[in-house]
């Protein structure tokens, strides 16, 4: 008897801590089951090249001058401060993913696909800095960072930044 009591003691107190868990976390758990979490996640074969990287990889990136970094943020933000060299590429003004290649491949820049490309967006909650590396690797570039902590952690490290005349 004594451990059937105690099973099912066990039980109640899982059940119990799943559901206060979730009742916690109403709005993650909402967001999650409505999917806004599905475009954070990348597909290793799918998108073989992409990766995350930190603020240490980033600067280092940045100081030695091997990668364009891209800012995926809208227009007026990057307006009032970016990483210096950055390219302003906000996710809200791509409406084809080809406009995405054409851009980075022609005019001023002229990237190959070869090039070592570091997105970013606001901070870690962002998304825009994932969904605009996939398009981009759509686009045939297979070298992408995203960094993780984005705009917010750059400057909070007191790293060098540009703002627009």
């Amino acid at each position: 008897m004594e451990v059937k009591k105690l099973v099912r003691e066990t039980g109640v107190i899982v059940v119990a801590c799943i559901l206060l868990g979730a009742a916690v976390n109403f709005s993650l758990v909402r967001r999650f089951f409505a999917g806004e979490f599905r475009e954070a996640y990348i597909d290793r074969e799918k998108y073989a090249g992409l990766r995350f990287i930190t603020l240490a990889e980033a600067g280092d990136l940045f100081a030695r001058g091997l990668a364009v970094f891209i800012d995926s943020r809208m227009r007026g933000d990057f307006v009032s401060g970016h990483i210096p060299g950055a390219l302003s590429l906000p996710l809200d003004e791509v409406k084809d993913p080809a406009d995405v290649g054409e851009r980075l491949k022609q005019g001023p820049l002229s990237l190959s696909a070869e090039k070592t490309l570091v997105v970013y967006c606001e901070g870690e909650d962002c998304q825009t800095s994932v969904a605009l590396a996939k398009l981009i690797h759509g686009q045939g570039f297979r070298d992408i960072r995203v960094l993780m902590g984005g705009w917010a952690e750059w400057r909070a490290a007191g790293l060098p930044v540009e703002e627009s005349p």
